[in-house]
């Protein structure tokens, strides 16, 4: 191993009790770790380590030797160094969200037997339950997790699944990486919807992904907060763009009969993508102005959508629609997506509900300022279902004399920091960044990630400079994209990226 940001973690009964980068040691030209280990006793405690690739972005946690702790002792030398080999093993964290996950298992593993097995990280509360798409199991103190799922064949790398959870939670799913040929990373379809895996531990473009799926035209992927539609002119379009590891997906397919297909070998070899490719081309922007949380909803449906919105309003990019149910609570949003075969915008809005038959009510606003302009149009949902197409959307449209009113209020709402210049450095980052001003400014100081959920929140007074100080708040972020968001006497949105 070369790369310097490589890691070896020690853990005491699974407590975590020493960790370290790589360090080059030029008289002997190879890279060593040294680490101090720490423990509450003075010896007696056995020590097992776990590895962590850069490269890769995985954790490798079957590794040998462990050792046994043993208090002031010191374990190999620089020119004999112990050697730590890591098996096939690497452990994933699948955290759970208040409410609805949609998840699916990449690795090979023999807790996938059970829910009971499977579930051993967490502490589930009565009434939690696992659904696949035609069996559940259910939490229950006193028995564990029983249903049809555990009492038949377990649970499937190829299969995705939802879970309801009363709190917030982390699965750590612990295996290895599967044989792209193998049974338990094909993928098998029937005609109409399909609760699929997602079997790659890589960010994977929709395109690529499903390269080898023979697609037509009307065929939907969705995740549980995006989704794709495929026309045979422009391949896959909408605001899914990336598969990515753990995530839960169902696939429509048109097709009649049966048929599966396998994820494409680049998908299971290989570096990661770039940070930068790692996300979707459109994430959901953070608005408070309307409260949303979608994981209170298990039943989602799809529409795609246009308007007459202008494109000097769209171009400021705090455009978004909205579907709003009778007691005006927001039930989904969507920023618009330029549609290549018209040279217009729609919009790929994922819709949220309990049940169905609800009327939702069509709506644009600003996400900045939370103004709304209404339209006539609504959607009545109905779980599953999808309305409009690329090229023949659902037009909900606002009076001609209406059509820029948003970004009006978007420069209103900003013309008290015209004069105001922010950075971000460095940018890309690793663990902490800084913002900085041009003058004196006291605002508010968030980061949120692209989903919307903020992740860092502080808050700066008469200061020309602030430290986002992510690492030690101990609010360590997974690489990728995210948003620094700035509120007060600055209205600002950042884009920022991790990359370790």
């Amino acid at each position: 191993a070369t790369n310097p940001e490589n890691k070896i973690a020690a853990f005491n009964n699974g407590v975590i009790c020493g960790v370290a980068n790589l360090q080059y040691v030029p008289a002997y030209d190879r890279y060593e770790v040294f680490m101090n280990v720490y423990d509450n006793n003075i010896t007696g405690d056995t020590i097992k380590f776990s590895l962590y690739d850069a490269a890769s972005g995985l954790t490798f946690v079957n590794v040998s030797p462990s050792l046994l702790f043993i208090e002031n002792d010191v374990q190999g030398t620089v020119s004999n160094p112990i050697t730590f080999v890591a098996n096939t093993e690497i452990q994933r964290n699948i955290k759970l969200n208040t409410g609805w996950t949609w998840v699916s298992f990449p690795l090979k593993s023999s807790k996938l037997a059970t829910s009971n097995l499977l579930m051993n990280s967490v502490s589930a509360t009565n009434g939690d339950v696992i659904v696949s798409q035609s069996s559940f199991d259910q939490y229950d103190s006193s028995m564990g997790w029983l249903g049809n799922i555990s009492s038949a064949s377990g649970l499937k790398n190829n299969q995705s699944y939802k879970i309801k959870s009363a709190n917030i939670d982390t699965i750590v799913h612990i295996g290895s990486r599967l044989n792209p040929d193998s049974i338990q990373a094909r993928i098998n379809l029937q005609q109409g919807w399909n609760w699929i895996g997602f079997v790659s531990n890589k960010n994977i473009a929709v395109n690529t992904a499903l390269g080898n799926f023979a697609a037509q035209t009307g065929d939907l992927l969705k995740s549980q907060y995006e989704f794709a539609y495929y026309d045979n002119l422009i391949g896959w379009t909408g605001s899914l763009t990336y598969m990515k590891p753990t995530m839960g997906y169902m696939l429509k397919s048109t097709a009649t009969g049966t048929t599966s297909f396998s994820y494409p070998l680049s998908s299971f070899f290989g570096k990661l993508s770039s940070a930068g490719a790692l996300l979707n081309d459109q994430a959901i922007v953070q608005q408070n102005n309307y409260p949303f949380v979608p994981e209170q909803y298990d039943n989602t449906m799809s529409a795609i959508i246009t308007g007459n919105i202008c494109n000097d309003a769209l171009i400021q990019g705090n455009v978004a629609i909205g579907a709003f149910d009778g007691t005006n609570k927001l039930r989904g949003y969507a920023l618009p997506t330029k549609n290549e075969v018209k040279n217009t915008y729609n919009y790929y809005l994922t819709l949220y509900s309990n049940t169905d038959n609800d009327v939702l009510n069509l709506k644009y606003f600003n996400t900045t300022d939370g103004s709304v302009m209404p339209t006539s149009q609504t959607i009545k949902f109905t779980s599953d279902a999808l309305v409009g197409t690329p090229t023949k959307p659902i037009v909900a449209t606002v009076a001609d004399s209406l059509a820029c009113k948003v970004v009006i209020a978007s420069i209103a709402v900003n013309s008290i920091d015209d004069a105001i210049t922010v950075s971000a450095y460095p940018n890309p980052f690793t663990d902490n960044i800084t913002v900085k001003f041009n003058t004196v400014v006291t605002c508010n100081v968030e980061v949120v990630d692209v989903l919307g959920k903020v992740v860092y929140v502080t808050n700066i007074k008469n200061k020309k400079e602030c430290q986002v100080l992510l690492e030690a708040s101990k609010n360590y972020l997974a690489p990728g994209m995210y948003y620094i968001r700035l509120t007060g006497d600055v209205n600002q949105q950042l884009k920022i990226v991790k990359i370790k």
